[in-house]
Formats: structure tokens, C-alpha cells, sequence
């Protein structure tokens, strides 16, 4: 907001000065700080009555549409993201599963491998 302040304040100032020229031209070397045009403009908001929370406000309001379309994409972005999470979580469960039912099989056949090899050594005696 602050690096696009300098056109709320053109649209502050517009009432305040003689043309829109001198308005943006005042309104650019604030932007550039200026130290006349920062006093200029320090005057011209007090008379009437102003702050910089004014020209915040009206940076805002010209901003606003950039601003919801900018949160549009982040809101986009996270229901993305989640539904990529849910994958990952639901292939690494199932994943997970196959790998514990692998794991037991085999200590099946490990446990059947060594009871028959017992049982062939049983009846060698």
C-alpha cells in the first residue's frame, strides 16, 4: 500500500490544488520525498483537516480490487494445497497399509520357512 499511497493522495488533493497536473506532479515528488513537496502536502492535508490515515483509506479504496483479487488467489492456492495433503495423507495410509501387510506375510512365510526346515531336521535324526 504504501508504494501506491502517492495515488490516494493525487485523489485527496485533487480539491486542494489548481488542476490535476499540479496535483499529480505534487502528489510524485511526495512519492519521491521531496522535502517541499512533503511539507506542501503536510499543509494541505492539515488545512483541511486531514492525516495520512485519509490517504491510507482512499490507497485502500482505489487498491481494494487488486487486493480481492490477490486474496481470491491465496484462497485457491490453500484449496489446492489441501486437496494435495488429502492425497498425500490418503496414499501414504493406504501405502502404509500394503507395507504392514507385506511385512506380516513375509514373517508368515519366515516363520513356516523355519518350522519346515525344524520338521526336515526332526526326521534326518
Amino acid at each position: 500500500m504504501t508504494a501506491t499511497a502517492y495515488r490516494g493522495l493525487q485523489q485527496i488533493l485533487k480539491p486542494f490544488v489548481d488542476g490535476y497536473l499540479e496535483g499529480e506532479d505534487l502528489a510524485k515528488a511526495w512519492a519521491a520525498r521531496d522535502e517541499s513537496a512533503i511539507k506542501r502536502v503536510d499543509q494541505l492535508l492539515a488545512s483541511a483537516g486531514l492525516t495520512m490515515d485519509a490517504v491510507m483509506a482512499q490507497t485502500l479504496s482505489i487498491s481494494l480490487d487488486d487486493l480481492e483479487r490477490i486474496d481470491r488467489m491465496i484462497a485457491t492456492a490453500e484449496v489446492r494445497r489441501n486437496a494435495i495433503l488429502r492425497e498425500i495423507d490418503r496414499h501414504r495410509t493406504t501405502w502404509g497399509q500394503e507395507l504392514r501387510r507385506a511385512a506380516q506375510q513375509a514373517e508368515e512365510a519366515g516363520f513356516k520357512l523355519i518350522e519346515a526346515q525344524s520338521d526336515k531336521a526332526k526326521t534326518a535324526a
